[in-house]
């Protein structure tokens, strides 16, 4: 899920490597090329993809191709940034950076950095970008020690957190944030308007919570990984979601649920781990199916445990469920390219600041 601003995400110190990209360019068609991502390739190797494997849907399909030659508009493209997610990540991949009067930059020139790598990428999309307000009021009622394991946000990044939204808009991104409401419901919410009203979307986070919007015109773009950031920037599609997690993206906060999510507190079914999730599911689809063929389980030794826990599973599957009916803004905006430039100097990025006026014009 996303990050309450008072909290630290479950997210490991990244090098600068992790912005060091190595992208894997596919030929197959233009659009492929102007967005060097690669496919996020799972464990299991689906019965499509034959020896190579790779699914042909990890690849740019003709159907979809063919509907941009002929209905271009159809498939505009728009980033939803995962914002305190991509800001976490910029704080811990950049050295300490300071001002002259000692105020913390680094997350400042690490997130400036990542929208205009997401600018050179996707040229032609436009971008949202989207941030946790004052908790997650539903959640935190469900279950009170929800994030209640995370760490108290560093007090060099929080000190960075207004100029980050402040700098944002000023790049001509609008931010949507709602008083209560995690950022992932209002991603989700986005996504689902957009994939409605025949655009597509590209959800930017790391989060495994946003695999259950990828479908369709929607998919998910994962940074860099901590452990192996040469592999760059990866994109999960509804077969990848498949292959990573053994369900499908429409079962995934179901899956969440039994097998629980540490970095926000969610316990889920004691001795339930990803294999025997993803089984139950693919056997019989559903939490409540499985809760309702309690009696059928495999091992046996949790067909009491499952009737038992029926109350929590139920509960861990509202706090794993997304929640698109939020209403959100697309209103496109625009940069403010001289009170941009003013604001990189004030803040002492003098080359970034020289940035400016190539990447918005005068």
């Amino acid at each position: 899920m996303s990050v309450p601003s008072s909290r630290l995400p479950d997210i490991e110190t990244m090098s600068l490597q992790s912005y060091d990209l190595k992208f894997h360019i596919r030929a197959f068609c233009p659009s492929e090329t102007r967005n060097p991502v690669k496919p996020v390739r799972g464990h299991r190797r689906s019965a499509a993809s034959g020896r190579g494997g790779r699914s042909p849907s990890s690849v740019f399909s003709v159907s979809r191709f063919l509907l941009v030659l002929l209905h271009p508009s159809m498939m505009a493209q728009t980033l939803l940034l995962d914002g305190y997610n991509l800001t976490f990540r910029s704080f811990y991949a950049v050295p300490e950076l300071t001002r002259s009067d000692g105020f913390p930059t680094n997350a400042l020139h690490g997130w400036v950095k990542t929208v205009w790598r997401l600018n050179d990428m996707y040229p032609d999309a436009r971008i949202i970008a989207f941030f946790d307000l004052d908790g997650d009021r539903k959640r935190e009622e469900l279950l009170p020690d929800y994030k209640a394991n995370r760490s108290e946000m560093p007090d060099e990044l929080r000190k960075q957190i207004p100029e980050i939204r402040k700098v944002t808009e000023l790049m001509g991104i609008r931010v949507v944030e709602q008083s209560g409401v995690e950022a992932d419901d209002l991603i989700a919410s986005a996504a689902k308007l957009i994939g409605e009203s025949g655009g597509e979307a590209v959800i930017v986070s790391a989060d495994k919570d946003m695999a259950q919007c990828i479908g369709g015109p929607v998919t998910q773009l994962l940074p860099p990984p901590t452990a192996n950031p040469r592999l760059g920037w990866r994109t999960l599609d509804e077969s990848g979601v498949q292959e990573k997690f053994g369900v499908r993206p429409d079962q995934i906060a179901d899956y969440l649920a039994l097998v629980g999510d540490t970095s926000d507190n969610i316990p889920g079914l004691s001795g339930v781990g990803p294999k025997t999730a993803s089984n139950w599911l693919r056997s019989y689809g559903t939490i409540e199916a499985i809760i309702q063929n309690s009696g059928r389980l495999k091992p046996p030794r949790f067909q009491t445990k499952v009737s038992e826990e029926r109350e929590n599973l139920l509960r861990n599957q509202e706090l794993t469920r997304l929640d698109r009916g939020h209403s959100v803004s697309l209103e496109a905006v625009s940069p403010q390219t001289s009170e941009l430039r003013a604001f990189l100097e004030e803040m002492e990025m003098k080359a970034t600041a020289s940035e400016v006026e190539k990447r918005y014009g005068g």
